[in-house]
């Protein structure tokens, strides 16, 4: 005699007819939640002010600053999310993070490890340091390994 077991699906409501879910349909470098007055909304960066100003209305409040942001997933390595403090407005911090999306977005993965790396090494400490550092990244050129004067010489010897 066969057995089966009935397993009692209850559907949880995710939609409140307003904000919806987290959901990730295309492809984003960061999304960032937005609450005000108890409800929470999500934005995809890189997006346009028009998608900003959809989630405010959403959430019922007119202004950015009303609300709190937080950042719920990224691809952007911990020395930006550092830069982008929390003690920054919620204003600044979600223009900062748009920015920094659409430099990522227009790089490409290889670009991205080679920014990152090139971060690593440059340390910006402002924002607009990590601007410049994305606008003018192709100025530079990294060589594994080189750590002083010396392997400098013998590193750029050996490519000649």
């Amino acid at each position: 005699m066969e057995s089966y077991i009935k397993i009692a699906y209850v559907p949880e409501q995710v939609y409140n007819g307003k904000q919806f879910p987290p959901y990730l349909w295309k492809e984003t470098i960061a999304a960032v939640q937005l609450t005000a007055k108890g409800e929470n909304e999500y934005i995809y960066l890189p997006c346009s002010d028009v998608e900003v100003e959809k989630a405010l209305m959403r959430l019922e409040t007119p202004y950015l600053h009303d609300c709190e942001v937080a950042v719920d997933s990224h691809s952007f390595p911990d020395s930006i999310l550092n830069i982008v403090s929390e003690s920054t407005t919620p204003v600044i911090k979600v223009d900062a993070l748009n920015k920094l999306a659409k430099h990522y977005s227009q790089m490409g993965s290889q670009n991205t490890r080679y920014f990152e790396k090139l971060m690593d090494h440059i340390k910006p400490r402002t924002i607009d340091e990590v601007y410049a550092l994305a606008e003018s990244r192709y100025e530079f050129e990294l060589f594994d390994g080189i750590k002083d004067i010396e392997s400098y010489g013998r590193g750029v010897c050996q490519v000649i």
